[in-house]
């Protein structure tokens, strides 16, 4: 108990940010141990989510149920507990978590179980600022190194020794700052400083994500982006609708232009990847993997399963699309249940409830879902941290009763 209240200390934190700390350190840690090559940092991508673990024991979350969730939930944590089982050490994952799509991204699902009483979104929100500033500083400590990334993608795979390490530093600094997703979503809740800092913050990260050539995760961020402009305009005072109409066509305006300014030069490989076929042959390898086993699909092949690629010559531990990254993991058992929570999650936040809050979370839950189609994979980030914390204020009916006043009162003071 000393070491623990030390540790509070030393660090400042409040009781309730814990699980928000821990993804943001293991977010830290991805990054700096691509940037620099060495495993000295790896150790906090496995401290992250032993950190969420004993956040979900300290505040009890096992002995006290929610009530309020779907019963088809707990077929996807015995599919889970079953992929646990299976875990081999040897296997694609190599018994590491530094994977942000890998099996440490589990840990996330046990959110649900959470009650709502929690939840401090204030602590959420500070966690993913303080995200999206590290995510603006790492880009432009390592600005070279991520251009880089361009070439490398753009020399159809070949950029010396170090090329896996700049694709994978630019996928984890996208993960840092896709985490303004969700306050984009929720603009109305933020002070007018914090909605600035985080509008400025997506653009760069979708700079950064364009120049590094990444499709997916671009418009992953174009789609935030936008449900900000929408509720910026539609809920904007009606003697203020105009200039906000005005300021928003002029961002956009400005964006589009630098795009095609630098369309030869900045973002010339997203340029030349727009309709590039990145996807064919990885799947092909794929359906081999997975063939007629139909215990492979149903129940997967583990939290550390993987399949040969054929054209690099790897055991690759995931796929390139959320639905068949989840099928190959733990079959059709691990991906219905996830994305019957996501749809009827959209259903009752958007239908069901009384606020511009919950249905702003629908939202966001629609694209997070929406997305396995892309990529979207499970991620042990504020991405889909988000995304289940959404789940436990969704489900709980008192809270879709409540208004907008009333859930910034109760989860954001």
């Amino acid at each position: 108990m000393y070491l623990e209240n030390l540790f509070m200390y030393i660090l400042k934190l409040n009781k309730y940010e814990l699980p928000y700390f821990s993804v943001y350190i293991y977010v830290v840690g991805v990054m700096i141990s691509y940037a620099t090559e060495t495993a000295t940092f790896a150790v906090l991508c496995y401290l992250g989510p032993l950190l969420y673990l004993y956040s979900i024991i300290k505040y009890k979350v096992l002995l006290y149920r929610n009530r309020n969730i779907p019963w088809y939930y707990w077929l996807l944590i015995i599919q889970l507990l079953f992929m646990w089982l299976r875990f081999d050490i040897n296997g694609a994952n190599g018994g590491t978590f530094r994977d942000i799509n890998g099996a440490g991204a589990t840990f996330l699902f046990l959110t649900l179980m959470w009650r709502p009483q929690i939840i401090r979104l204030k602590y959420l929100q500070k966690w993913i600022i303080i995200m999206m500033i590290t995510g603006v500083v790492y880009t432009v400590l390592n600005w070279n190194e991520l251009v880089a990334a361009s070439t490398y993608i753009y020399n159809q795979g070949y950029y010396g020794d170090s090329s896996k390490t700049i694709v994978n530093m630019a996928m984890s600094v996208g993960y840092a700052m896709m985490s303004c997703g969700f306050l984009l979503c929720i603009q109305h809740l933020l002070t007018p400083k914090v909605r600035r800092l985080t509008l400025i913050s997506s653009f760069l990260g979708l700079v950064v994500l364009m120049v590094s050539g990444r499709r997916g995760y671009s418009v992953l961020m174009i789609c935030f982006i936008l449900v900000y402009m929408m509720n910026s305009i539609l809920y904007a005072p009606k003697n203020k609708r105009f200039y906000q109409i005005l300021f928003i066509i002029s961002l956009i305006l400005i964006s589009v232009l630098y795009f095609i300014e630098n369309a030869d030069t900045q973002f010339s490989v997203l340029v030349n990847r727009i309709e590039a076929d990145s996807r064919t042959e990885v799947f092909y390898w794929w359906n081999k993997e997975m063939g007629d086993d139909v215990f492979k699909w149903v129940f997967g092949k583990g939290v550390s399963g993987g399949y040969y690629d054929g054209g690099f010559g790897v055991v690759r531990p995931g796929i390139e699309n959320g639905i068949r990254h989840m099928i190959l993991k733990g079959g059709l058992l691990y991906l219905i249940p996830y994305v019957i929570l996501g749809l009827q999650a959209i259903f009752l936040g958007f239908f069901k409830s009384n606020s511009r809050t919950l249905k702003a979370l629908a939202i966001y839950v629609a694209i997070c879902i929406g997305f396995l189609y892309v990529w979207g994979t499970p991620s042990f980030s504020f991405l889909h941290l988000s995304m289940w914390i959404s789940f436990v204020l969704i489900f709980d009916p008192k809270v879709r009763k409540m208004s907008d006043g009333d859930i910034l009162m109760k989860f954001y003071q």
